[in-house]
């Protein structure tokens, strides 16, 4: 049987890659089923699934994170701004170079940059390779258990950071998108 393949039914079949750039659409996938973790977390779970389960979501979220800074990284690479794009998992890094570039681009939103930056640091801090909450132990050599300075995780707080990460970073990436698109249609217009 192959897995990756599309069946009978089309509506049971995922349409992928077909669009030019695709980082919108990882993001928009992991901001989605985030939520549907933390909706069935409210309506149907016990209190085995409330400790199992936070290692998925708090991974869908650092990762849901990486995916729209990267997009936020290329929207702007596409408006000309002369950026790298970054191979590693590091959010500080990435962040910084998202931060320097849309205080440069957007100077309106220094103030809301703040509230973000402490919630990535945070995740930065207590994720730093993005393997804590993927696995139990660390690395061989690099010894001992994943979080080993965490006891408890509130869904609260990491549901309200969540929403605050969604609301900026999704809207800052559809905002130069929106930015690329007006200045694909001057382009056509105008030549």
């Amino acid at each position: 049987m192959k897995i990756f393949t599309p069946g009978h039914n089309w509506k049971e079949n995922a349409c992928i890659n077909f669009m030019d750039d695709n980082w919108d659409l990882y993001g928009d996938g992991y901001e989605r089923a985030i939520e549907l973790l933390f909706e069935a977390k409210t309506t149907r779970i016990y209190h085995y699934d409330r400790d199992s389960l936070i290692y998925p979501i708090a991974f869908l979220i650092r990762h849901f994170v990486e995916l729209r800074l990267k997009s936020i990284i290329k929207h702007l690479i596409k408006l000309r701004k002369k950026i790298d794009f970054p191979e590693s998992h590091n959010l500080e890094k990435i962040w910084q170079t998202v931060k320097k570039s849309l205080e440069e681009f957007l100077p309106n939103t220094n103030n809301s940059l703040n509230d973000l930056e402490q919630i990535i640091n945070e995740i930065h801090i207590v994720d730093p390779l993005s393997i804590e909450f993927r696995y139990p132990e660390k690395k061989k050599g690099k010894g001992g258990k994943s979080l080993p300075r965490q006891e408890k995780i509130n869904y609260i707080n990491l549901e309200n950071a969540f929403n605050l990460l969604k609301e900026k970073l999704t809207g800052l990436s559809y905002e130069l998108q929106e930015y690329i698109e007006i200045e694909n249609e001057m382009k056509n217009d105008f030549y």
